[in-house]
C-alpha cells in the first residue's frame, strides 16, 4: 500500500511540475488537462476497485496495483530520455496556439 500511495503522490507532482515548467504560457490549460485526467482516473479506480478486489483477493489486487503505480512512475525515464526532442518537435505548434490564445484574449 505504501508503494501505491508513494507512486500516486509522486506521479501527480511530477506531471504538474512538468506541465508548468515546459509550457509556461499555457500553464492554465495544461493544469485543466492534468486535473481532468487525474479525476477521471480517480473515479475509475474508485468505481472498479471493489469488483477487482472481490475477484482477485486483497493481496493479488494490491500487488498488481503497486506494480501498475511503479510502472506509471517509471515513465519519467522516457521523459528524461526523449522529452527534449518531444518539446522541440512541438515548439511551432505550441507558439501558434499561444498566439491564437492571445488573439482571442484568453492568454496571460
Amino acid at each position: 500500500m505504501g508503494v501505491i500511495a508513494a507512486s500516486n503522490s509522486i506521479g501527480v507532482q511530477l506531471s504538474v511540475s512538468y506541465c508548468i515548467d515546459s509550457y509556461k504560457d499555457l500553464s492554465g490549460e495544461a493544469m485543466v488537462t492534468v486535473i481532468i485526467i487525474r479525476n477521471t482516473m480517480s473515479f475509475a479506480v474508485g468505481y472498479g476497485i471493489t469488483p477487482w478486489v472481490t475477484d482477485m483477493g486483497y493481496q493479488n489486487a494490491f500487488i498488481l496495483a503497486a506494480f501498475a503505480g511503479l510502472a506509471q512512475v517509471c515513465t519519467f525515464l522516457a521523459v528524461v530520455t526523449w522529452g527534449k526532442s518531444w518539446r522541440s518537435g512541438t515548439k511551432a505548434r505550441y507558439y501558434r496556439f499561444v498566439k491564437e490564445s492571445e488573439g482571442l484574449g484568453v492568454g496571460h
